[in-house]
């Protein structure tokens, strides 16, 4: 269902525009999607922490979380060798 909605947003932002002198060539662009530029920044940053700043905070916690289980079971074993 989430895949779902990631891929409608792009739908509704981006469209086919042509270039004003290169008839020619055109590219998927998202001028005139929204309806003020403070608009555009907040979807930019949006996507930029979806896209960067939640993965990376996600994997450090894991990777915290692991290292922190096997110190906390080295101090475990060691307590239980030395007695």
């Amino acid at each position: 269902m989430l895949s779902l909605d990631y891929k409608t947003e792009p739908m509704l932002i981006f469209h086919v525009d042509s270039h004003e002198v290169h008839r020619h060539y055109r590219q998927c662009v998202t001028f005139g999607s929204f309806p003020s530029l403070r608009h555009e920044m907040v979807y930019n940053l949006f996507c930029l922490t979806m896209l960067y700043v939640a993965p990376i905070t996600i994997i450090v916690m894991s990777y915290g979380a692991i290292v922190i289980t096997i110190v906390r079971k080295t101090k475990l074993t060691a307590d239980v060798l030395e007695n």
